[in-house]
């Protein structure tokens, strides 16, 4: 499970240190810019003649940072500014982000002034932030004085992906957690964090976007997520909306269902994180669902896919913890249940 951090409206919160050759940030630079992108679609690899020298056509300044689509996890890259007008004027020093906002290098290769190499942790969208050498990250008086081309290439050998689908997913993500329309939803202290859960046919070379925001549709994109991965940064007292995006190498569905949730107005706290945590057995049930909680439970809801209520259960209809789902047909549920002024939405298959 991976841990994402949305922060208001920015997709991702980096939290670097901003010292004499450190790693930087995109915040304490100009960008970033997208002219790899629009120039060569991103970041270079084998297609059978080797890898290319993608070189832009001008200078680089400092402080300046680059988006590099198309990075391939387990691929090396080597980023250079080794050449054009004004290369070698000053010495740069490179910030190698992946798209989870980990670091994967920093600094310059061994014995160079002008190029760093590295090998990517992650796939997606890279960012390259460049700054000088010796000097705090934002800080540079050559900010305005050009240093060579930015260049960038990889590794002969490690062969472009070769797509062999001819359509987008037909397949879409239902189920959703939190559930659509599902109001006081507990998010975590310190940092409104909020796991998101969705179904979804388990189909190879497919992978899943989210989309979250306080409008709908949603206007920020999360590439790579997981059902179950945990996102912080959330709001209290806020509605969300979101969807999730089935993806494969021709490209993502056009069309989702939008789905929405109002978080609670307060921030759970390690205490009531323990208390409302609940948990059910087994599952897969063919009747009784049994619920365990440190808590007394006031009743639990059972709603289908489609969203709608099949099954309720008061204070007085839970027997021992437990409640009756022989009379379900045999499917996936969202179960709610309900403690207090807490709610949680778990999965259960009834069979």
């Amino acid at each position: 499970m991976k841990k994402i951090t949305l922060l208001l409206f920015a997709l991702f919160t980096f939290i670097f240190s901003n010292q004499i050759s450190a790693q930087c940030t995109v915040d304490s630079a100009a960008g970033p810019y997208t002219d790899f992108n629009g120039t060569f679609g991103g970041a270079p690899c084998d297609d059978g003649t080797g890898s290319p020298f993608n070189e832009l056509t001008f200078s680089a300044w400092a402080d300046e940072a680059y988006l590099m689509d198309n990075i391939i996890s387990g691929y090396t890259y080597t980023f250079s500014l080794c050449n054009g007008d004004g290369a070698g004027t000053w010495v740069p020093s490179y910030t190698i982000i992946a798209p989870s906002g980990a670091t994967d290098a920093v600094g310059l290769d061994a014995g160079s002034t002008c190029a760093i190499t590295w090998t990517a942790t992650e796939a997606g969208t890279y960012t390259i932030v460049i700054s000088e050498e010796g000097v705090a990250c934002g800080t540079s008086t050559n900010s305005a004085v050009n240093n060579g081309f930015p260049a960038i290439t990889g590794t002969d050998g490690e062969n472009c992906p070769v797509c062999n689908e001819t359509t987008i997913p037909s397949s879409t993500a239902t189920a959703p957690y939190p559930a659509d329309g599902e109001t006081a939803v507990a998010i975590s202290s310190p940092d409104g964090g909020l796991s998101f859960e969705w179904t979804a046919p388990a189909i190879d070379g497919e992978t899943y976007n989210l989309n979250i925001g306080g409008t709908n549709p949603p206007t920020q994109t999360l590439e790579g997520i997981n059902s179950g991965d945990l996102i912080t940064g959330l709001a209290v007292s806020t509605t969300y909306y979101w969807s999730i995006d089935v993806v494969n190498c021709f490209g993502a569905t056009t069309t989702t269902t939008v789905w929405s949730f109002t978080t609670d107005d307060t921030l759970l706290s390690i205490d009531e994180n323990a208390l409302t945590t609940f948990s059910v057995y087994p599952n897969p049930t063919a009747n009784i669902l049994n619920i365990k909680s440190s808590q007394e439970i006031d009743n639990v809801t059972v709603f289908n896919l489609l969203g709608q209520n099949v099954a309720s259960f008061s204070k007085n209809e839970i027997t021992n913890s437990s409640i009756d789902m022989s009379e379900l047909s045999n499917g996936l549920y969202l179960v709610k249940i309900t403690s207090g002024d807490k709610t949680q939405t778990l999965r259960v298959t009834k069979e």
